[in-house]
């Protein structure tokens, strides 16, 4: 489960599910509060109430794996017990308008790899009930073919989260023992790879600079947990790093802030490790020039009180920003003086 990131973060001791009264209270993510359910109730009753971030954590169910770790006996009852409620869900359909966050993409794929996790478990100690083990069964397979069903759909072709959905594939696929299909689908992930990275900048090219570092650490995570699969990815990953840390050095503004493009929040700064890569002023043009090879403009005035940015690549973005002709204006001693995000 290397590859879900948020895992790591959750505290030895912590309670990530515990009752109290009628209710139980799960963790679903240790850096946000936690989701509050009514035992006596339906689980789909709850749906509409609950902030769809939460929601999206829940039904991800990556809340159980700590729970097994700690050894806590009362908290793996009460996992178990909700996420057989979660399995019941199945019925709810993505058309009838009460699914939530059910058949959210990025939850079918973590889900998939969570119950196939539990099925793991629980060949080397019995700790699932007999019924569930059958349900949950059935839903690795159900969520199989929804995943199927994404990695058909174009919609999906130049974003992240086709990553997800080719790592749940390639996790499902290792569980049966499909050599072929897992070779296949690694050989999809590097592909995919290569097409959504610019080899020569280290640039993801989802139009939002946020986005560079946050597909790298996807693809990092990712291979984490093929190598532990024995499949690591034939992929340079140190040389795309070093590449995007140096053009992202480059492409930022001399007080260290970043062009606010699609995603990115206004006054987002390099971090210190950041600026170790940012190139001496002999060799920032050329790196300038390569960026613009995919659409990045980047100049200043010859005097270099005045840096800019423009953007002009938008259709292979699949996020709905509408980033062509994007412009950042940094002035020295004032700072962003426009800025035109074009986000979502």
């Amino acid at each position: 489960m290397t590859w879900i990131r948020h895992l790591k973060l959750y505290e030895a001791a912590s309670e990530v599910v515990k009752a109290e009264g009628g209710m139980v209270e799960v963790l679903v993510h240790p850096q946000h509060r936690g989701v509050k359910i009514d035992l006596n109730l339906a689980l789909s009753d709850h749906i509409k109430g609950i902030d769809e971030t939460l929601q999206l954590y829940l039904f991800s169910t990556g809340w159980i794996i700590p729970v097994i770790e700690s050894g806590d006996d009362r908290g793996l009852s009460l996992a178990l017990d909700l996420l057989e409620r979660i399995v019941d869900l199945r019925s709810m359909t993505q058309s009838d308008g009460s699914h939530g966050m059910v058949w959210d993409d990025h939850a079918v794929c973590e889900r998939l790899c969570v119950l196939v996790e539990l099925i793991s478990h629980n060949k080397k100690s019995a700790f699932i009930s007999f019924d569930l083990a059958n349900k949950i069964a059935e839903e690795i397979e159900v969520l199989k073919l929804f995943i199927d069903n994404l990695l058909r759909n174009e919609k999906w072709k130049n974003n992240n989260h086709r990553l997800f959905h080719l790592l749940a594939s390639f996790v499902y696929a290792d569980s049966k023992m499909l050599a072929d299909e897992k070779s296949a689908i690694k050989d999809e992930i590097e592909s995919f790879v290569s097409s959504i990275f610019d080899k020569e900048t280290g640039f993801s090219l989802e139009q939002s600079i946020s986005y560079c570092s946050f597909d790298l650490a996807i693809i990092k995570n990712i291979n984490g947990t093929l190598t532990s699969l024995l499949s690591p990815l034939d992929t340079d990953l140190k040389s795309l790093e070093f590449n995007l840390n140096s053009h992202v050095g480059a492409i930022s503004f001399p007080d260290g802030t970043l062009p606010a493009s699609g995603d990115t929040p206004l006054g987002l700064k390099l971090t210190e490790y950041q600026k170790k890569f940012v190139p001496v002023s002999a060799n920032i043009f050329e790196h300038w020039e390569r960026l613009s090879r995919i659409g990045y403009y980047r100049g200043c005035s010859s005097g270099k009180n005045i840096h800019f940015l423009m953007l002009t690549h938008n259709v292979e973005s699949p996020h709905g920003h509408t980033s062509p002709l994007h412009t950042d204006f940094w002035v020295k001693d004032f700072g962003s003086l426009l800025v035109d995000v074009g986000g979502p």
